[in-house]
């Protein structure tokens, strides 16, 4: 069972034209954020991987990773309001579903990367401190952070074009 609406030509011009822009033409939207395929570091090592271990806690040479779930909490904590701040950019843009969709993105992106900045728990291990100078869980050479990114339907991964 489906339910519908018929719209008759004569008169509804302006209203036909407005929810075909609305509607995007049938097509489906897809906003993502995050880690890419293309986000290495210098060795080739994925960007992805290192944000997963990161995040979920991992076993390596020197042992036992705590998870620090950054990404999971930035999810939760933001995702209602990129919501509805979709629909709010909607609104503002005059229903452009693209340009609503990379504003949101690139919100995602900055919320992401904020989740990483702010981070402090648990703290690095001694021997982490010891090599870096500096207690910083997540933040090293801070190339995860500059590798987040979004992507608007199936278009290259967008990256800040923004500093450390």
């Amino acid at each position: 069972m489906t339910a519908g609406v018929k719209w008759k030509s004569g008169g509804n011009g302006k209203l036909l034209a407005k929810l075909e822009k609305i509607g995007n033409g049938g097509k489906k939207v897809k906003l993502t954020a995050g880690f890419y395929k293309d986000a290495k570091y210098e060795d080739g090592t994925p960007v992805a991987l290192v944000a997963a271990a990161n995040n979920f806690g991992t076993l390596d040479s020197d042992g036992f990773i705590p998870p620090r779930p950054f990404f999971n909490d930035a999810i939760n904590k933001n995702k209602d309001k990129w919501a509805e701040d979709y629909a709010n950019a909607l609104k503002k843009t005059d229903y452009d579903i693209e340009r609503s969709a990379k504003l949101v993105g690139e919100e995602m992106q900055a919320d992401i990367v904020d989740s990483i900045n702010d981070w402090t728990e648990p703290p690095n291990a001694l021997s982490t401190v010891e090599q870096k100078g500096r207690n910083s869980p997540l933040k090293d050479t801070y190339h995860m952070m500059r590798s987040v990114g979004y992507q608007y339907n199936d278009e290259s991964p967008q990256y800040s074009k923004g500093g450390d």
